[in-house]
């Protein structure tokens, strides 16, 4: 392994880390989503609340029906899932996403 390629895979899995998956299913029309949250972006710092450290607040649009769906979701100090809040849709789990 070279120096370079230690760098390369250095960068890849620290890439990843940063990465979060949410899916989601439209109440519409029935489509599964799958939204790519960035932690570095997309989910802020929340100051004001003991319980919840991180939220991210985002309007996702069905490709299918075009129907829009709101969500908020909290997280905890690890991103996990303390607090969710969604119009239009529900949370679903990858295994939901991945059937049929």
């Amino acid at each position: 392994m070279s120096l370079l390629d230690f760098f390369r895979d250095l960068f890849k899995s620290n890439n990843k880390r940063n990465l979060m998956f949410i899916f989601i299913q439209d109440n519409k029309c029935g489509h599964k989503i799958k939204i790519l949250l960035r932690k570095s972006y997309d989910i802020s710092r929340v100051y004001n609340d003991k319980s919840v450290c991180f939220r991210v607040n985002k309007g996702v649009v069905c490709s299918n029906c075009y129907h829009k769906i709101n969500l908020r979701i909290d997280f905890d100090k690890r991103y996990n899932i303390v607090n969710q809040e969604i119009d239009g849709g529900k949370v679903i789990s990858e295994e939901e996403y991945n059937s049929e």
